[in-house]
């Protein structure tokens, strides 16, 4: 698979910094049940990396020591780690609030029924009531150019174009409400990044001299002010209304009109 990242650190971005850290995003593995075209993580039903019950306990741990209000459950399909429910019992237990970035169809999945009960029904409700929106499914999809889209966009052609587009959609009042502004992602194995795009693409958070540092080496740590690692993929959150893992950034978009 093609890597995008040594063209995407060659792209300028405008430095950002730290705010108060209040979501811990963990990515809990990278099996899903199905193997998307636009996926920027390369999951699939053949990837074999999942977060271990020690790493897990870890992620509670921390939740616990700085009182964070979010927990941002993402994968492949979070679900289909074997201690997916205890960590979302666990946190849920402690009033933290808990986003599970779920694919849908993995609700169909044998031993996973349960998990939907009303689930779309809220949806449909949610929608009709607040935005005049009625629908049969519902998809909801992401892109970032890297991993597999952007490994496509490449074998396609289109990924300067893309690239290029991005920018000249680029809003700079996006940039105070990106989500890494306020957010660590975790991966499997309990490593930091800045964000789960980061992540995808090994970039690891910048704290000390060290070059990589788990959950654990943060349970004390000061990051506010701290700079984030950027890079050419960073315009998928500030263009036009921006976007971010918690959807796009209206309250920048309204500002800067």
């Amino acid at each position: 698979m093609r890597d995008t990242w040594p063209r995407l650190k060659q792209i300028a971005f405008p430095p950002i910094r730290r705010g108060r850290l209040d979501t811990l995003q963990v990515n809990i593995g990278y099996r899903c049940n199905q193997s998307c075209v636009h996926c920027h993580v390369n999951a699939g039903p053949n990837r074999s990396e999942e977060m271990s019950g020690e790493v897990i306990d870890t992620v509670l741990a921390f939740l616990a020591r700085r009182r964070l209000p979010t927990l941002d459950i993402t994968g492949g399909a979070p679900e289909l780690n074997p201690h997916f429910r205890r960590l979302v019992s666990a946190a849920r237990a402690m009033g933290v609030r808990v986003m599970d970035r779920c694919n849908l169809t993995v609700l169909e999945a044998a031993g996973q029924e349960d998990l939907a009960q009303a689930l779309e029904d809220d949806y449909k409700r949610v929608l009709r009531e607040r935005y005049g929106i009625v629908f049969n499914r519902l998809y909801a999809l992401a892109n970032m150019p890297i991993q597999r889209f952007g490994a496509i966009l490449i074998a396609n052609g289109e990924f300067d174009r893309y690239l290029d587009l991005l920018q000249r959609a680029h809003l700079d009042a996006n940039l105070d409400q990106v989500m890494c502004r306020n957010l660590i992602s975790v991966d499997w194995r309990g490593y930091i990044y800045d964000c789960d795009f980061n992540q995808m693409l090994d970039l690891p958070l910048k704290h000390d001299a060290r070059e990589r540092l788990r959950l654990s080496d943060l349970l004390e740590a000061e990051m506010e002010g701290r700079p984030i690692r950027v890079g050419g993929h960073c315009y998928g959150c500030t263009a036009g209304q921006g976007s971010s893992c918690g959807g796009a950034l209206k309250e920048a978009a309204d500002s800067a009109l």
